[in-house]
């Protein structure tokens, strides 16, 4: 009732010749604007709500761009290396716990078509991301394999090859997407956790027959900002 109230209030002054929002007065005749004030107002008005929508609608995918370029000076590379952190002060990670490790992968399935993240039984704590930040698939204790070791196979979009027996499929709506993985070592010792964090196997579906040559880089005590913090500065 409040809302039809409202309307109907914006409505009659629309009728009486005037209105105003965020502090700006509109002039109407017959339900015209009456001067070239109350049309750049208009426009200026829905320049700034477009410009609002599309920042919230478009945040998730900007914040996951910045994770996937966060680590890249320190030689992270879509499908063949990714990073371990202690997730120290010095490493800036949005959502992220203090209490474990993380590690940190992104893939990039337009180039290496479907990718095998190979989770080997222990105390592993995962979930991956497109590139919109929208959740397609859990890994280790919460995965299909409970934590006793699963093979988990990302899945692009539009792929029609089979899915090999004994893989898990996650389907990706992006082409691109982040691995986000917990190392729970009951010890809390890290160095026992960059260990573990290691002996994850990634590599692409097609290269399966070879030795995994995925490399995971330690960036404790270095400083990862966030790109996204420096990107908001500078619009």
């Amino acid at each position: 009732m409040f809302h039809r109230l409202s309307a109907i209030a914006v409505f009659t002054a629309l009728i009486a010749g005037s209105a105003s929002a965020e502090g700006t007065s509109y002039v109407f005749e017959r339900g015209f604007p009456a001067n070239d004030a109350t049309i750049q107002a208009a426009r200026d008005a829905t320049v700034l709500r477009r410009a609002i929508e599309a920042y919230k609608y478009f945040y998730p995918t900007v914040a996951t761009e910045a994770v996937m370029q966060q680590f890249e000076p320190f030689g992270a590379r879509a499908n063949e290396v990714g990073i371990i952190m202690p997730q120290d002060p010095e490493q800036q990670f949005s959502v992220a716990n203090q209490d474990t490790p993380y590690v940190i992968a992104v893939f990039d399935l337009k180039e290496a078509g479907p990718m095998v993240v190979d989770v080997p039984e222990g105390p592993y704590i995962g979930l991956i991301d497109d590139h919109n930040m929208e959740w397609f698939g859990d890994m280790g204790t919460i995965g299909s394999g409970q934590g006793k070791g699963e093979k988990n196979l990302l899945i692009p979009p539009g792929y029609e090859g089979e899915i090999p027996e004994g893989f898990t499929p996650l389907y990706s709506k992006t082409w691109k997407s982040v691995l986000a993985m917990r190392v729970v070592v009951q010890s809390g010792d890290y160095d026992e956790a960059v260990d573990l964090a290691r002996r994850l196997k990634i590599y692409p579906l097609e290269a399966e027959s070879e030795a995994s040559s995925y490399e995971i880089v330690d960036v404790k005590g270095n400083a990862a900002p966030l790109p996204i913090l420096s990107w908001e500065k500078n619009i």
